[in-house]
């Protein structure tokens, strides 16, 4: 059963600043500000709590921001960006959509929050490329391309718990390279999952690869 409004819980940071920084925001209840959940690192995925609305009409917020990210397009599924929220206050309806691979629901009255994505001053970037595309073929030669900017280490971690691909991590030095492999057939139908995570000056940015 969905919880309507968190009575008595404190204002996050971020929902206070809001208020402060906009007058118009002064006009959200207490309730709603409440309710906006704070601004911050958000790895966009498919998994998580429901959604309800579209970036038209806003998001109810306790819509899961992980799967906000992916539908709304501020995110690609696997990246990690500073996403940040806006609380609109009590919403009259929220219109559900189809987008990026997500559906989402619509929804009558509640609070409502909007997202956008921070850009982050040159924060490290990574690109990943298969060729052939994914998915891997048995027993095929297959080239792993990856590519960093603004990073000084990358470092690339594959589990699998049911015997599929696994990897240890890269030297820290292949900030930019290529790999040629040769798929296993053990490694077909068994989801294997890859963080790779680059760190530079201005922070650390993660990628997470699912095949």
């Amino acid at each position: 059963m969905r919880i309507f409004l968190q009575i008595g819980k404190l204002l996050t940071a971020a929902a206070f600043l809001t208020m402060l920084g906009n007058p118009a925001q002064a006009a959200v209840s207490p309730e709603c500000l409440a309710s906006t959940p704070a601004s911050g690192n958000v790895t966009a995925n498919t998994t998580g709590s429901s959604v309800w609305g579209s970036p038209s009409t806003g998001y109810t917020t306790d819509s899961s921001l992980a799967v906000v990210a992916l539908h709304s397009g501020l995110l690609a599924r696997g990246a990690t960006g500073f996403i940040n929220i806006t609380p609109l206050g009590q919403v009259a309806s929220f219109v559900g959509t189809s987008a990026n691979g997500v559906t989402t629901s619509s929804y009558g009255s509640y609070c409502g929050m909007r997202v956008a994505l921070q850009a982050a001053s040159n924060a490290p970037t990574i690109s990943v490329e298969y060729s052939p595309a994914l998915p891997l073929i048995a027993e095929r030669e297959f080239i792993l391309r990856w590519k960093t900017t603004n990073a000084t280490s990358l470092t690339r971690v594959c589990t699998a718990p049911l015997g599929g691909f696994s990897s240890p991590a890269l030297p820290s030095s292949e900030l930019n390279g290529s790999l040629t492999n040769i798929a296993s057939a053990a490694w077909i139908n068994k989801p294997s999952t890859c963080v790779w995570t680059a760190t530079g000056p201005n922070g650390t940015t993660n990628y997470t690869e699912t095949r």
